[in-house]
């Protein structure tokens, strides 16, 4: 628990389940002697401060999943954000003293952070919520009021509390209305102006709570939901054979920190740390990406019932905000344990292992669904058991629970089990060498792999199946043990594929999908994890929907910090491309490098090649841009070769070829103002957007400057000197539509100057290289 000590001018923290005085600001100054105390984690004096190290009687706090610390530092009129641990903060909203311009703040009671790091604060003074984008800390956005104080629809009176839901949606806990107001997200009305494309945002809210001037209004707060979908990045995803040990490379029973000693399961995190049920250690290990040593997150590792303690954990799960669930199989219980805390607190079982349904056996598949609903498959009771949130006292069966059999209403010593949304629980029914599908509420299953009660090797025949995963085509992906193989299963076929061959030696207990998509699983007679990375063999490898929108305001998640050479900056970006992991690698052209900036860190990237000035030595490079490439040592002619000119088998400085997977070429055909597409083996392109001269009207293009194809063949184009990004779908060239920018060219978060180059990550995100913005823009799917 994080308390804003306003008076002390300080936050404190303290630690669950440990002994505290009642907090209240009484308690704050003056502790009960002999009581657990919590610790400063941000201000140092008692009288306040300006400087990085001190805040002014600050009045409210965000913390992310993350560790870091949002803090409205009141009596500085900005916010702070701070790094537990750290002695010091930065600001990134306000800090130019009070006022009502949009580079400051007033008094605030409220602020939540979104997304990626974007911060809402409830301007209480100016009666008014403003947006500062990741990164900015120049000024923000008006997003809700600011219209004075009022109880108008364009109006706020006096904000206190806000929360954001996933889809933007802003609620605000209105003091002076006495109501709880709902503002809509940013709109995309569009209307043509000159030579500018211009948006409208959303100006009105609606009252869902309360009536105008009768009650008082309060904050709203939530949890995060878990985040535990499978990740393949591509329809045509292969798996090499060949596997890289990622934990634990002795063999044999081990306690250091750095081995594991029947390990059962495991679970990564958003960033590729992996979680380890140690099983006879009685404790769970987390080892950081590429780390060989571990850390002890859960348990003390010599077991026990306590709830600092765990006996033998056989299964996890982790949700998005770093919330473990554990599978603590010789207490037949279910342990929450929340991130860099101490203790887990039971949330079902407990009280013994056995068949009724208050109890739980050995455990060694969990799942927990978007409202913390806990799913438990019992190995030794046959049955898969829900346990809803907050309800620790008795289960409800699911699936299975009328014994040990081979019936449709029947399991026999069930594993792995995976929830689709809608609630459907698909099992790897381990002795009964099938996989089975439950609906909700259903009183039997029905098999969709393997054949029921049948041990074989045959494409159709499963053997002692202890995992299932369902990624995103609905394909069921099924460790089969004892085949030491990975099926791949398509949905309503009667044959699976093998996607992996194992190496005989081998015991596979579970399997995962990491960020990349690469396949991870425990071998459990070597004691290790070990992953079998996965393969694209196209470029158009992201499914984006027809109807797909964009929020209109980017977040920059590289550079943005003017003109330069500095790893913080870029000098003018000429192109980009964003791998599995939303790693996004950039040409930065005058610096003559090729940058890297990892998912998350938008404060410095790393030089990949060049940085050693413009030229033609071997470390050198001279105005870079990224190119697809497709592997060939030697090159012949594809397209084009028939001189400079304006027919269709001619370019005029061609730029950015994109190939999909029918080998067809497109083009950004700059001079001529046009993308054309070339087909395998013909000898003219069509054209396929633009070409009807240079303005700014829907059906033309202005120097065309970079393409995307996605896996439906629409195409993506950044227009150059309109500052906007152009689709067109498949088959109209006709007219384009603006998905982002056109906005006139500028330096807003939803502006443009100059783009060249965009690329999209795997969820659909588009990256947007902004030429003289010197930075690179993500504007997430919606």
């Amino acid at each position: 628990m994080y308390v804003v000590d306003q008076s002390s001018h300080r936050i404190q923290r303290f630690i669950a389940g440990a002994l505290h005085s009642r907090v209240n600001a009484e308690s704050l100054h003056f502790p009960t002697l002999g009581s657990n105390l919590g610790t400063t984690v941000a201000g140092i004096t008692s009288n306040g401060g300006i400087s990085v190290t001190q805040l002014k009687s600050p009045t409210a706090i965000f913390v992310t999943p993350s560790s870091f610390m949002y803090i409205v530092d009141n009596g500085n009129q900005r916010i702070q954000k701070w790094r537990i641990g750290e002695p010091s903060g930065s600001t990134v909203a306000g800090g130019n003293g009070p006022g009502s311009a949009l580079s400051q703040i007033s008094i605030s009671y409220g602020i939540y952070i979104h997304n990626e790091y974007n911060i809402y604060v409830s301007d209480y003074g100016n009666h008014r919520v403003v947006l500062w984008n990741a990164g900015n800390t120049t000024g923000g956005r008006l997003v809700a009021g600011g219209n004075g104080n009022g109880n108008a629809d364009n109006q706020l009176s006096l904000p206190y509390g806000i929360y954001v839901d996933q889809n933007g949606t802003l609620y605000i806990a209105e003091y002076g209305n006495h109501i709880i107001s709902k503002w809509l997200p940013s709109k995309t009305t569009m209307f043509l102006m000159h030579f500018s494309r211009q948006y409208l945002d959303a100006k009105f809210g609606i009252t869902i709570a309360g009536e105008t001037a009768v009650a008082a209004a309060t904050t709203i707060t939530t949890e995060l939901s878990p985040n535990q979908l499978p990740n393949v990045p591509c329809a045509d995803a292969r798996w090499s054979n060949t596997s890289r040990v990622l934990v634990n490379t002795s063999e044999g029973n081990h306690s250091a920190i750095s081995l594991l000693f029947d390990p059962y399961d495991f679970i990564i995190d958003v960033n590729d740390n992996i979680y380890v049920a140690d099983g006879s250690n009685n404790r769970v290990i987390r080892f950081a990406t590429g780390s060989t040593s571990g850390e002890i997150v859960a348990g003390m590792g010599s077991g026990g019932k306590g709830k600092s303690e765990l006996a033998f954990p056989t299964a996890l799960f982790l949700t998005r905000n770093y919330t473990l669930f554990i599978a603590d199989s010789n207490n037949s219980r279910v342990q929450k344990w929340k991130y860099d805390e101490p203790l887990g607190f039971t949330v079902a079982g407990g009280d013994g292992s056995g068949v009724t349904l208050d109890k739980i056996s050995v455990s060694y598949g969990l799942y927990v669904d978007d409202q913390y609903n806990v799913y438990v498959s019992e190995y030794e009771n046959h049955r898969v058991t829900l346990w809803m949130n907050n309800n620790k006292t008795i289960g409800r069966l699911v699936a299975g629970g009328n014994g040990n059999g081979t019936a449709s209403n029947q399991l026999n010593c069930p594993r792995g089990i995976h929830v689709t949304t809608n609630g459907t629980i698909y099992i790897a029914d381990y002795n009964n060498h099938r996989i089975q599908k439950w609906t909700r509420d259903a009183s039997s299953g029905w098999t969709v792999a393997g054949q029921s009660g049948v041990n074989g090797s045959s494409s159709r025949q499963l053997w002692n199946p202890t995992a299932v995963l369902v990624d995103q085509y609905n394909n069921l992906f099924i460790l089969d043990t004892r085949n030491t193989r990975i099926q791949k299963w398509p949905p309503g076929s009667i044959d699976g594929s093998t996607v992996i061959s194992i190496p005989a030696s081998f015991i596979g207990y579970s399997m995962r999908f990491d960020q990349a998509g690469n396949l991870l699983v425990v071998d459990g007679l070597h004691k290790r994890i070990i992953s079998f990375p996965v393969v694209c063999s196209s470029n158009a490898t992201v499914n984006i929907p027809a109807n797909a929108t964009w929020a209109q305001s980017g977040v920059t998640i590289a550079g943005g910090h003017g003109e330069g050479g500095a790893t913080n900056q870029l000098n003018e970006p000429l192109g980009l491309f964003v791998d599995n992991v939303q790693t996004v690698v950039i040409a930065d052209q005058w610096n003559g490098r090729i940058m890297q900036w990892k998912n998350g860190d938008t404060t410095n990237g790393q030089v990949v090649a060049g940085g050693k000035g413009q030229g033609n030595g071997l470390h050198q490079l001279n105005s870079p841009v990224i190119r697809y490439q497709l592997g060939e040592k030697n090159g012949t002619l594809a397209v084009g070769g028939n001189g400079k000119g304006d027919g269709l088998s001619q370019f005029n400085l061609p730029t950015y070829p994109f190939v999909d997977r029918d080998h067809s070429v497109y083009v950004s055909d700059h001079y001529n103002h046009r993308v054309t597409k070339w087909n395998k083996g013909v000898k003219e392109g069509i054209v396929i957007a633009g070409g009807q001269d240079n303005e700014s009207a829907l059906t033309q293009l202005y120097y065309p400057n970079g393409l995307f194809v996605d896996t439906l063949g629409t195409l993506y184009v950044p227009d150059h000197m309109n500052h906007c990004v152009l689709r067109w779908t498949q088959g109209d060239k006709k007219q384009g539509t603006v998905i982002v920018g056109g906005d006139r060219k500028g330096a807003g978060a939803y502006q443009f100057q100059y783009p060249r180059g965009l690329s999209f990550d795997r969820h659909g995100n588009l990256y947007v290289a902004d030429h003289y913005n010197y930075r690179v823009q993500r504007f997430s799917i919606e």
